[in-house]
């Protein structure tokens, strides 16, 4: 499940940096709603 979630952040982190903000947010739900189906 950590490594599983490390994957979805970097990404996330990557398109972040670029400026996009709201993009953690909809990451970390995808990421939340993944661990729960778990």
């Amino acid at each position: 499940m950590v490594s599983a979630s490390r994957l979805a952040l970097r990404p996330a982190a990557v398109q972040c940096m670029n400026g996009a903000h709201h993009c953690l947010e909809q990451r970390q739900k995808k990421i939340f709603n993944y661990l729960f189906k778990k």
